[in-house]
């Protein structure tokens, strides 16, 4: 049988190479995009400015992904040498291997947070151009338009505020009930407890995406995070049903593999 780390790896390899590079290729095109416009003399508009600095974070997010990818994989490839070494030799080494599983474990949660924050950059850039409006914002995003508090909800979380960014949220919430932004906003609800480790809050918060918005793009992500707290409280089989249950109705979803992870996963 295959080590996991060598399956891993192929799978990894066989990726799509226009996936691999999207990032990186957004952010060419939104750079020559402006350059291209300050060349004809053009002034650069504050929402190119925008989704230029959104495409360079998308670029980062997807280059400090491959990296923690090509680490895990390494990590995998070794754990699985030292297993064979260990059970072959009848040797003392369960404690190195099992240091090792650990570390593998915390770069695959890290690999997790950094797949979403590449996920929620997407979802705002679609928020901010839509296509076939040359540029043209998809709504207002100033003043007290929800998008202007979404936007400074999410940045208060970024910046580790978290009580600050709940009342954000909540506002959208209360004020916005049916924005398209409504989904994403109780979402991070939930991420912010989940960030200060109160995770019986943050289980009641991931809850109310599918239960308030079934048919919001968000609720994948929620039941994924659902999922990985029913895990930090130490209910294995609810967490084991919530990602069995969020593959079978989200298959494709990127979410859906990392559920797969989890399952699998030491």
């Amino acid at each position: 049988m295959p080590a996991p780390g060598f399956r891993m790896a192929e799978t990894r390899d066989t990726m799509p190479i226009a996936r691999r590079n999207l990032g990186k290729s957004w952010a060419v095109i939104a750079t020559a995009l402006l350059l291209s416009g300050t060349c004809a003399g053009k002034k650069i508009s504050p929402l190119e400015l925008r989704v230029a600095r959104l495409e360079e974070q998308v670029a980062a997010l997807e280059t400090a992904r491959t990296r923690l990818l090509v680490t895990v994989d390494s990590l995998q490839v070794l754990v699985a040498a030292q297993t064979r070494e260990v059970r072959e030799r009848r040797a003392v080494g369960n404690e190195e291997v099992a240091r090792l599983q650990t570390t593998v474990a915390s770069l695959q949660t890290e690999l997790e947070s950094l797949r979403l924050d590449v996920s929620e950059l997407r979802d705002r850039l679609q928020f901010e151009v839509a296509p076939g409006t040359s540029g043209t914002p998809t709504g207002a995003a100033t003043g007290d338009s929800p998008r202007a508090l979404y936007e400074a909800a999410y940045q208060d979380l970024a910046q580790g505020k978290h009580d600050l960014a709940r009342l954000g949220f909540n506002e959208v919430l209360s004020r916005y009930p049916t924005s398209t932004l409504a989904d994403n906003a109780q979402y991070w609800i939930g991420e912010a407890y989940y960030d200060q480790k109160d995770y019986e809050r943050a289980l009641e918060e991931f809850a109310k995406v599918e239960q308030n918005y079934p048919s919001g793009d968000k609720v994948p992500a929620a039941l994924l995070k659902l999922g990985m707290t029913q895990q930090e409280l130490g209910r294995t089989k609810s967490a084991r049903k919530t990602f069995e249950g969020l593959i079978e109705r989200f298959p494709s979803s990127e979410e859906a593999g990392l559920a797969r992870s989890r399952l699998s996963g030491p």
